[in-house]
């Protein structure tokens, strides 16, 4: 896979890392590199997936977001997207939410599956 961004591009994975750690918001990475493609997108998330399976964190499932035609709109783009939800991310159903901890809590109804590994059972 041709990259466009050499080791800047993963300067991008070291601060969504980082975001992702604080709770700090980052610009969307179309704004920090407009060329970038849904390939290049991924290949930065899987990055951070390997960089926190190796820090210890547990997958405790996968989502799948985007997927209304007006949403992929929006978003620019012509599929749905999908992503890694780690255990600590879980909540149980009916739990409290705390809001004013939330960086501009939005709702959005999304598929979300949670995963069981031969480990777990």
């Amino acid at each position: 896979m041709k990259q466009l961004y050499p080791d800047a591009f993963y300067t991008y994975a070291h601060l969504a890392d980082h975001a992702m750690k604080t709770g700090e918001l980052i610009p969307p990475i179309r704004q920090v590199y407009p060329g970038c493609t849904v390939e290049e997108a991924y290949q930065l998330q899987f990055r951070n997936v390997d960089r926190r399976l190796a820090d210890g964190w547990r997958i405790g499932g996968y989502k799948v977001g985007v997927i209304a035609e007006g949403a992929q709109r929006a978003m620019d783009t012509l599929q749905p997207v999908f992503g890694v939800l780690y255990d600590g991310m879980l909540r149980p159903s009916g739990a409290v939410l705390a809001f004013d901890a939330l960086n501009a809590p939005l709702m959005e109804v999304e598929v979300a599956l949670t995963a069981a590994s031969a480990v777990d059972e």
